[in-house]
């Protein structure tokens, strides 16, 4: 309801200076909307460059309404939760940064709308499903109710906070400082990856010490309650 996704701004910031686990979330979110932002930008860029008026419209319908969905079909329903299963938590959500970092070289060696869309297709694919499976599970330890408020902060705030960043980046990256082409972008995606793939590292640990707590804490909840009685 309503009230599962109410919060204070004070509180929720409070809460993430006081917990590893939710900086952990909300630092590997933020990398995430910037690399989404520049590919995106990257992936506009040479559909443009290569189509033009209808052409252009219709690449793109093939490209989100066909492969993009049919990628997406094809992970939830044969491989999501099979990696989970094999990889875990922090393993799946290594994945998108590696994949994505891996996919940019394509556009590094050979920008054009082909490398661009295949590096489009890489993160947005791996984000919609084994990304968002990963952060899912991430949650899980956190208490409901403070579930409920960080995923809210980041649909309200990290997101479109993130974005906008982005959209400045790509302004200083492109016009102001270093009139950077696609390819040159795809460095600054490949190095964004860096950070992006140490929070998921740190995310595999802090997973597993969220998950202990929780057990002790219940541990302790149950001997009180046997105490009590």
């Amino acid at each position: 309801g309503a009230e599962q996704t109410e919060f204070s701004f004070m509180q929720i910031l409070r809460d993430i200076v006081h917990s590893r686990h939710l900086q952990i979330i909300v630092g590997m979110m933020v990398v995430m909307y910037l690399v989404d932002t520049l590919v995106e930008y990257q992936f506009q860029a040479m559909a443009a460059a290569g189509y033009h008026g209808d052409h252009l419209t219709a690449f793109f319908g093939q490209f989100y309404g066909i492969y993009l969905n049919g990628v997406e079909i094809l992970f939830q329903l044969f491989l999501t939760a099979a990696i989970v299963h094999w990889f875990g938590v922090g393993g799946t959500l290594q994945i998108a940064p590696i994949a994505v970092a891996l996919s940019s070289v394509s556009t590094i060696v050979a920008p054009g709308v082909l490398s661009a869309s295949a590096v489009r297709l890489t993160e947005a694919s791996t984000r919609y499903t084994l990304n968002k499976t990963g952060m899912e599970l991430l949650y899980m330890p956190l208490p409901l109710e403070l579930r409920n408020r960080i995923k809210a902060f980041i649909d309200i705030c990290v997101d479109r906070l993130s974005r906008g960043i982005g959209g400045v980046l790509l302004i200083l990256l492109t016009k102001k400082w270093l009139h950077l082409d696609v390819r040159g972008l795809s460095f600054v995606v490949a190095g964004l990856c860096i950070p992006w793939l140490l929070f998921s590292h740190l995310a595999r640990k802090e997973y597993v010490v969220s998950i202990r707590k929780r057990l002790a804490l219940r541990r302790l909840d149950f001997a009180s309650t046997r105490l009590t009685v």
